[in-house]
């Protein structure tokens, strides 16, 4: 149906974003489609229109440009995991007293585990996907060195959108930004990182200082 010029045009298919022209089309698309169920989501459509045994919905290699944003998501929901399985059950006082100068995101479950009146898991991951960060343009470092990053729309820059908003919306700056306090929650899991980041003289701040020489050096020679 999809491949059919009068139907295409008297569903207003073809325009910015969508179909570039109704005439000889030859386009294969697949459905899939899920039911949301207490433990787990379950596959209610699966088709394609495709009249052969290939299988565009498990066959098919996409490539998908925000795929990083995903990866990202997943990573940062594994980490608020974590926390609530390393902090759920401690007492209000404690939570307060240690969340002063953590990473991030360590300080933000320790503040919203303090203040929530119910803790459980699904609660706090939906709270992780409402936090609010900048959208606006910046320079970053990374390993590559200082890289200026931008949003793919203009209208972003000036947005503080949720964690949802800008996975939705596939908004560059904020998912930037959220891996930055996914880095400094690693660093801060690393006890040798922290006390050489806490204290210049030490031993493992030499080593590390040498194996990034070395990696720099070695760079160069290439």
């Amino acid at each position: 149906m999809i491949n059919d010029a009068d139907y295409v045009e008297a569903h207003h298919l073809v325009g910015y974003h969508l179909l570039h022209t109704a005439r000889n089309l030859q386009l294969n698309y697949s459905v899939a489609i899920y039911e949301r169920g207490a433990a787990q989501d379950e596959v209610r459509v699966h088709a394609d229109s495709l009249d052969e045994p290939f299988d565009i919905n498990s066959g098919a290699k996409l490539i998908l440009g925000s795929t990083a944003k995903f990866r990202t998501l997943v990573t940062y929901l594994n980490v608020v995991t974590a926390l609530h399985d390393r902090y759920a059950d401690r007492p209000k006082a404690e939570l307060i007293a240690e969340a002063p100068g953590r990473d991030p995101l360590t300080a933000w479950a320790l503040t919203w585990l303090a203040q929530a009146p119910e803790r459980g898991l699904r609660s706090m991951l939906d709270a992780a996907m409402q936090r609010r960060y900048s959208a606006a343009p910046g320079a970053f470092f990374t390993n590559g060195g200082l890289h200026q990053f931008h949003n793919f729309e203009t209208w972003e820059d000036t947005t503080r959108p949720t964690v949802a908003e800008a996975f939705e919306n596939s908004i560059n700056l904020v998912y930037v930004r959220l891996m930055r306090d996914i880095r400094e929650y690693f660093i801060a899991q690393n006890n040798d990182a922290v006390r050489a980041m806490a204290d210049p003289s030490d031993a493992v701040t030499g080593g590390l200082l040498c194996f990034v020489l070395s990696a720099r050096l070695a760079r160069l020679r290439n």
